[in-house]
């Protein structure tokens, strides 16, 4: 920055911001290292226009990283889903964009495995149909949780004696041609 700018212009110069970009912006003035300004991104206008902060030739600004949340197990898509500006996303919501369960998860001995802010790993084990049933609460996870959505081993057996049944009777078919 040749002078100065406001701080969307030169977030729009630099190309935007990318889909993992967290919502929150922080500015050290060079000329006040010791006491950096920060800014939150929002998408409402009024918010949005507070933020637009004048920044000079020599600040560094850095833009945070968005947390993520990682599905696994059995669900139809397991992957990590952005906390789009969010410092928290329901399970729920995350469930549903990792398209749901499928036909074999054990639902109610889910675990989020949490990492908490001495470093420690937090087992937290969670009624998830109970949850997708609105028998039960829905639970905010956290960017870095880990949610894992086991199988079911009597689903499976049941699955595995279903399709065994289905080939015996394909076999059978043929056999009387």
């Amino acid at each position: 920055v040749l002078g100065a700018g406001r701080l969307f212009d030169l977030l729009a110069a630099a190309g935007g911001v990318t889909p993992a970009a967290g919502g929150v912006v922080t500015i050290t003035h060079h000329d006040n290292p010791d006491h950096p300004e920060t800014v939150m991104l929002s998408n409402n206008p009024e918010h949005s226009m507070q933020g637009d902060v004048q920044v000079y030739q020599g600040d560094i600004v850095d833009v945070s990283k968005a947390g993520i949340v990682y599905v696994v197990g059995e669900v139809v898509s397991p992957s990590g889903f952005v906390m789009e500006q969010q410092t928290s996303m329901m399970l729920t919501k995350a469930i549903a964009m990792a398209h749901g369960p499928n036909g074999s998860a054990k639902l109610n001995n889910t675990d989020i495995l949490r990492r908490t802010s001495n470093g420690q790993q937090q087992l937290i084990r969670v009624q998830l149909g109970k949850i997708l049933s609105a028998k039960a609460p829905d639970v905010p996870l956290q960017a870095d949780d880990i949610v894992y959505v086991p199988s079911s081993s009597a689903k499976a057996v049941a699955k595995a004696a279903a399709s065994l049944a289905q080939a015996v009777a394909i076999v059978g078919v043929a056999h009387t041609w």
